[in-house]
């Protein structure tokens, strides 16, 4: 049986678009597109087990929900603060920005057309290279052993930057002390924001234990000058970039508090109440609204805080959870079986819960 098309020239001298049936060889049903000039070009193959594949991008908006594998992709939650210098760690909810020599400034910024927000990142003098990374749990990456997967980003820059990108996976489960690399590649970043994909096949067995995208600008090495900034990063199952995963901004929120929780009372406020043990001890019980990775530890201002009127400090936690977990607090002139109000005496006065990788 040979290749049958049926056909729409568009105009063209040469060329077809339609849909062709090559029977001849191995059954596979294409679509194909022409241009005006005549150049036939296959967008849709449908092969004889039933697999598609696209030749470009495909824009399917409101559809296949929850398949990305990156929290915080459009750079909208962030908890911890919208301005960092040096890091040296997690910024934007989940995205965490290392370097060796002297640490870059990270800020939020508005987006490019389609996104609210973009982490930005500012070279500094005595940089020598900088990582902007998402670590991915391994219960969000079993199911992709032995598959194909799709990154895409939103990338732009003040002046022409060649990106490295890296996925990797962590040699212990959910333990990216050290990291194994599946593949890597470059990106050449313009002033004008596009959107950048890599596709890599067959993930080894070694994604169950928790998979990193890493993106390090000038191929990983110095970066002390100019800008780059970030949205829109998605990792997914397949070998073709879909249209970017929008969840809603609460959906969004609860899943990086399964790694991270702030509480931020704001001058006068309170926060919470205490069980006074003694004259300079008490606690306070913290119930997450979200079950925690991992039972965390206390992120705090050591001072900023007044319990039954007295000035206290946060000492620790004690007792705790996924779920609960108890934060201690120390000061002079408490009452022994008393309960106390905790408010936060400054607008900087923070609590915060890390379960993060």
């Amino acid at each position: 049986m040979t290749a049958s098309t049926l056909t729409a020239d568009n105009g063209a001298s040469s060329g077809t678009s339609g849909i062709k049936y090559n029977g001849g060889t191995d059954g596979t049903l294409q679509i194909q597109t022409t241009t005006s000039g005549g150049t036939a070009t296959t967008a849709v193959t449908i092969d004889n087990s039933q697999n598609t594949t696209l030749a470009g991008y495909l824009n399917a908006p409101n559809t296949f929900g929850f398949k990305n594998r990156i929290i915080n992709g459009a750079m909208g939650i962030w908890q911890r603060g919208t301005s960092f210098s040096a890091p040296g760690g997690y910024t934007a909810d989940r995205w965490g920005v290392y370097s060796t020599g002297t640490g870059p400034n990270v800020a939020q910024v508005s987006g490019p057309s389609g996104y609210k927000y973009a982490l930005q990142v500012t070279g500094v003098g005595g940089n020598t290279l900088t990582s902007i990374q998402q670590r991915i749990e391994s219960v969000n990456c079993t199911d992709l052993v032995g598959n194909t997967v799709t990154i895409q980003a939103f990338l732009s820059a003040s002046t022409t930057n060649s990106f490295t990108w890296i996925l990797a996976y962590a040699t212990a489960t959910d333990n990216f002390a050290s990291t194994t690399n599946i593949a890597t590649g470059t990106w050449n970043v313009t002033t004008s924001t596009q959107v950048f994909t890599a596709t890599i096949a067959g993930l080894p067995s070694g994604a169950a234990n928790g998979l990193v995208v890493n993106l390090l600008p000038n191929n990983g090495g110095s970066f002390t000058s100019g800008t780059i900034s970030i949205t829109g990063v998605q990792l997914e199952k397949g070998s073709t970039a879909t249209s970017f995963d929008y969840r809603p901004y609460g959906t969004e929120l609860m899943l990086c508090q399964r790694y991270y929780q702030n509480i931020k009372p704001g001058n006068g406020a309170v926060l919470n109440f205490a069980s006074l043990y003694s004259s300079t001890h008490c606690e306070s019980l913290f119930s997450f609204p979200v079950q925690m990775r991992t039972q965390p530890s206390l992120v705090a201002t050591a001072s900023d805080w007044q319990i039954g009127g007295s000035t206290a400090s946060v000492i620790g936690i004690n007792n705790g959870s996924v779920y609960v977990t108890d934060v201690d607090f120390t000061a002079s002139g408490f009452t022994a079986g008393q309960i106390g109000v905790v408010k936060a005496t400054s607008a900087n006065s923070v609590i915060g819960f890390n379960s993060e990788l």
